[in-house]
């Protein structure tokens, strides 16, 4: 089974947060090393020091800049 390699998680999703699920894809021995982008369209300095707290990458800001979102990703991988 391939592993991706990169995952772009949006913040907020209707059952659990996007934050919720890095969480469990950081404490997953398979998983913890994929690079891993959050989108909001939060501004809240709170909310944006958590998703940095979880080992992300980066935090992408909605509207997203796709030509921006693609040159990080290349940049990674």
């Amino acid at each position: 089974m391939t592993r991706p390699s990169v995952m772009l998680i949006d913040i907020d999703l209707p059952q659990v947060t996007g934050l919720d699920i890095v969480r469990r894809l950081r404490t997953n021995p398979d998983l913890d090393q994929m690079h891993i982008f959050v989108m909001t369209a939060h501004q809240s300095e709170s909310i944006l020091k958590e998703a940095r707290s979880l080992s992300i990458d980066d935090v992408i800001t909605k509207p997203i800049d796709t030509q921006a979102l693609v040159y990080r990703i290349r940049a990674l991988l």
